[in-house]
């Protein structure tokens, strides 16, 4: 029992993210593209997989600030 009635549970929700890739020719190991939120139309570009990593952990500390609020 995590003291949350049913369906409360932070735990329990889920976002989507819908990522769009492109690679150039010739680098096989670059990652470029564009995020978005589901649901919310944030779209945002990244350069590297480190920046994607850093996208997703703003916006699951943005949700975690406003869901504590």
């Amino acid at each position: 029992m995590n003291g949350y009635p049913p369906g409360a549970d932070p735990a329990d929700r889920f976002d989507y993210f819908m990522i769009r890739l492109s690679q150039r020719d010739g680098e096989p190991v670059s990652m470029t593209g564009q995020v978005e939120r589901l649901g919310t139309g944030e779209k945002r570009s990244f350069e590297t997989g480190d920046q994607l990593l850093a996208l997703f952990a703003a916006w699951l500390a943005r949700r975690t600030n406003m869901e504590s609020a």
